[in-house]
């Protein structure tokens, strides 16, 4: 009974594993969607997709048309819109926050220039050259 328990686990383990690394492997596609996309429910994915890998290197292209106030009507995301979705990955890679956020909160330029300003002053410590 007890190697059936660590097979499972093991199994277990290794699924989870292999969606990280699958997730890592499309950064690039991710980025290439925040910085060309028009797409609501694609922006909305690949900020929360960034976000999770704390890639650093995505912030200025999360920082581009952070105003975005447009909604998705994605199952998974229903009514979400690509500002609070960008402002969460922004908060999960650096460890701020500027005011409060709810997801139907509509995009509010006090935190948007708080975040630029915040990162103009501090985007050497994030991205190394």
């Amino acid at each position: 009974m007890r190697n059936w328990n660590k097979s499972i686990i093991f199994i277990i383990l290794l699924f989870l594993l292999s969606c990280d690394v699958n997730r890592k492997n499309k950064l690039p596609e991710y980025r290439r969607i925040l910085e060309f996309s028009d797409n609501p429910t694609e922006l909305i994915v690949a900020s929360y997709n960034v976000g999770e890998l704390n890639d650093t290197f995505s912030i200025p292209l999360l920082l581009k048309k952070m105003a975005d106030p447009r909604r998705t009507n994605s199952l998974y995301h229903k009514g979400m819109n690509v500002y609070y979705a960008k402002i969460c990955a922004l908060q999960k890679i650096t460890g701020k926050k500027f005011g409060k956020i709810k997801s139907l909160t509509e995009p509010d330029s006090a935190i948007i220039s708080l975040w630029n300003n915040w990162w103009m002053e501090n985007k050497k410590t994030y991205i190394k050259e």
